[in-house]
C-alpha cells in the first residue's frame, strides 16, 4: 500500500493511493485447496484550494477460493423441536480434514469491481454541496458440491450438487445541500438530498440431487467420476432454475440538528421518503419467464433523538429510528431445501428505540477513560431465516416479527505510567428476544449474553521501548438456529508488536490461541459452517 502527494501546485494538490495484495496456499480441506485472491484498488484525491475537492476510489477484486460450508452434525441423539431444542454438535467424520466432495468438481470464481466519486464544494460559508456516485459489478461463477442431510445411520451424508451464476449490477447517486445557521442563542444544522439507485441481478441455478450419497468414514467417493461424466443442468445443460430482478428506487430526506443552551442540549431529527420501483423475473426460463411489478408502494422512515451534556464530557440521549429494507427478489422454500418455490420475500421494517450515556474524559495526566451504557428496544418483521417449512424439512423461511431488547456496556481506559500505556477495553451485553409465532422461543442468531476483553501494554521508555504486548478474550451465550443451539467456546487471540525505528513496524497475531474448532452455523444437518481455527500472522510495514 502505497501513498502521498503527487502533484502539488498553487491551483491544486493531487494525492494518490495505490493497494496491491494476493494471497495462495492450501488448506486442510481438499475440496477448498487452493486459495487464491488478488486485490487491485488505488485512489486520488484532488484539492481545488480550500473550498473544492474530488475523489475518485476504486478497486477490482478476484477471488477464486472455494468458500462453503462442507460440515455436518451428530444427529444420534435424534431430531429436535420447538419444544425440545438441543445443542448442534459436529459428527465424529466431520474433522478438520474432511469434505463433502472434490476440488476438481467443485469450484468458486468471483470477480468484484467498485468505483465510487465524491465532489465536495462549498458554495458559501454556511452551505456546503455533496455530489456522490458508485458503481458496483459483481460475476460469481461457483459448482457447489454440498451436503444437504444425514442418514439415519450417522455417517452417510446425502449430497447436492448446486451449478451457480450470478451476475449483480448496482448504481447509487446521491446529493446533499448541508446549511449551518449560528444565532446569539442557538446553531442549526440542515441536510437536505435525494439518491436514486438502480442495477440488475440475474441468478441462474439448479439444484441436482442425483449427485451419489458417500460414507464419511471412508474420506472416498467412488461414485463421482461416473457422475460428474454426465451432462447436467447447469453443467453442460440450461438451468432449471432461472430468476432476476432489476430493482430501483428514488428517495429523499431532511435532517435537522437544533443545538441551544451553549450546545448543552440538542434535538436531532429527520424525515426520509422512498419511492420503490422495478420488476422481478422468475421461471425456468429467463428471457420467457414471469414478469412481475415490484411494489411501487411510497412510504417513509423518521429518526429522532435529544442529547444533553452535564459537562462536555458527559452526556444522557435517547433516539427513536425507523427504517425499511426492500425486498431483493427471491422466493423462500416451500417442500424442500432451496427449491424457492414459496412466497416471495417481503420489504423488512425494523424499528429502535434507544437511550444511554456516554462519558470520555482525561481526569489526570495518568488516566483517562471513556464509555457508555445503553439500554435499547427493537424489532425487524420478515426476518429470513431457516426452519421447519411446516412438514418437518427446514429450508428458507421468513418470520413476522423478531424482538430484541437488552442493554450495552463499553468501558475504555488508558493509564500512563513513566515506561508505557496500559490500554483496557472492556464490552459485556445482555439481551432477551422473541419470535412472533412463538413468544418464549429465541430469535435466530440471537445470543442473549456477550462479553470481551483486551489489554495491551506498549513501551514508550527503557530496553524495551517501542514493544507491545496484548491479548484479547471472546465469549456468548448459545444461539437458536432452527430448532438447534450453537455455543461458541471462550476464543482467546494474543498480539505483540516492535517499532523500530521511524520507519519500521512488525506485527504478530496468534488468533485462537486455544485452537477451538466450533460450529459458527447451520443450513441443514448436512450443510454446517465451522470457524476457523487457530492461525498464526506476521507482518511488516515500512514506511517513507
Amino acid at each position: 500500500n502505497v501513498s502521498g502527494p503527487l502533484i502539488q501546485t498553487e491551483e491544486a494538490d493531487l494525492n494518490y493511493r495505490l493497494t496491491v495484495g494476493g494471497k495462495t496456499g492450501d488448506t486442510d480441506k481438499e475440496i477448498a485447496s487452493p486459495e487464491k485472491e488478488l486485490f487491485l484498488g488505488g485512489g486520488f484525491e484532488v484539492f481545488f484550494g480550500d473550498n473544492t475537492s474530488f475523489r475518485l476510489n476504486g478497486y477490482w477484486y478476484q477471488d477464486d477460493t472455494y468458500r462453503y460450508w462442507d460440515d455436518f452434525l451428530d444427529i444420534s441423539a435424534g431430531a429436535p423441536s420447538e419444544d425440545n431444542l438441543m445443542p448442534a454438535v459436529l459428527n465424529q467424520y466431520s474433522t478438520s480434514s474432511f469434505s463433502p466432495g472434490r476440488s476438481q468438481d467443485a469450484f468458486w470464481k468471483n470477480t468484484d469491481v467498485f468505483i465510487d466519486l465524491t465532489f465536495l464544494t462549498k458554495l458559501a460559508s454556511n452551505l456546503n454541496l455533496r455530489a456522490f456516485y458508485s458503481y458496483n459489478q459483481l460475476t460469481d461463477r461457483r459448482r457447489h458440491v454440498r451436503g444437504i442431510t444425514v442418514q439415519e445411520d450417522n455417517y452417510t451424508l446425502n449430497r447436492q450438487d448446486i451449478p451457480l451464476i450470478i451476475d449483480d449490477e448496482s448504481q447509487n447517486v446521491q446529493i446533499d445541500l448541508m446549511h449551518n445557521l449560528e444565532m446569539d442563542s442557538f446553531k442549526l444544522d440542515s441536510t437536505v438530498g435525494l439518491d436514486r439507485t438502480w442495477g440488475s441481478r440475474i441468478q441462474y441455478l439448479s439444484v441436482n440431487s442425483g449427485i451419489p450419497a458417500i460414507d464419511t468414514r471412508t474420506g472416498t467417493f467412488p461414485d463421482d467420476d461416473e457422475y460428474f461424466s454426465q451432462s447436467l443442468p447447469g453443467a453442460g445443460m440450461p438451468n432449471t432454475i432461472q430468476n432476476g430482478s432489476d430493482p430501483t428506487q428514488f428517495s429523499y430526506y431532511i435532517q435537522e440538528n437544533l443545538a441551544v443552551l451553549n450546545d448543552s442540549l440538542i434535538l436531532v431529527g429527520g424525515i426520509r421518503g422512498f419511492e420503490p420501483g422495478g420488476f422481478n423475473i422468475s421461471g425456468g426460463n429467463y428471457d420467457t419467464g414471469t414478469i412481475t411489478q415490484r411494489d411501487t408502494k411510497k412510504f417513509h422512515t423518521t429518526k429522532w433523538g435529544i442529547v444533553y451534556k452535564f459537562q462536555p464530557w458527559l452526556m444522557i440521549y435517547g433516539t427513536q429510528a425507523e427504517n425499511v429494507f426492500t425486498a431483493p427478489g427471491g422466493r423462500t422454500d416451500k417442500f424442500e431445501a432451496n427449491d424457492q418455490l414459496g412466497e416471495p420475500f417481503q420489504d423488512q421494517k425494523g424499528t429502535l428505540d434507544e437511550i444511554g450515556i456516554k462519558m470520555d474524559h482525561r481526569f489526570s495526566e495518568s488516566l483517562s477513560m471513556h464509555g457508555s451504557l445503553v439500554y435499547f428496544d427493537q424489532s425487524l418483521t420478515n426476518v429470513r431465516t431457516f426452519g421447519d417449512l411446516g412438514n418437518g424439512v427446514d429450508g428458507i423461511i421468513q418470520s413476522e416479527k423478531d424482538t430484541a431488547t437488552g442493554f450495552e456496556i463499553d468501558y475504555g481506559m488508558r493509564y500512563s505510567t513513566d515506561n508505557g500505556d496500559l490500554d483496557v477495553i472492556f464490552t459485556y451485553f445482555n439481551g432477551d428476544s422473541a419470535t412472533a409465532t412463538n413468544p418464549g422461543l429465541q430469535a435466530a442468531g440471537f445470543a442473549q449474553d456477550k462479553i470481551s476483553l483486551l489489554g495491551k501494554y506498549s513501551w514508550r521508555e527503557g530496553a524495551l521501548s517501542g514493544f507491545m504486548l496484548g491479548a484479547s478474550a471472546y465469549d456468548q451465550s448459545e444461539v437458536r438456529n432452527g430448532f438447534y443451539l450453537i455455543d461458541q467456546p471462550l476464543i482467546v487471540n494474543i498480539f505483540a508488536g516492535y517499532q523500530f525505528g521511524e520507519h519500521w513496524n512488525f506485527q504478530l497475531n496468534l488468533d485462537n490461541v486455544t485452537n477451538e474448532r466450533y460450529i459458527v452455523a447451520r443450513a441443514a444437518d448436512g450443510l454446517i459452517q465451522v470457524a476457523e481455527e487457530f492461525r498464526a500472522r506476521f507482518g511488516v510495514s515500512y514506511l517513507w
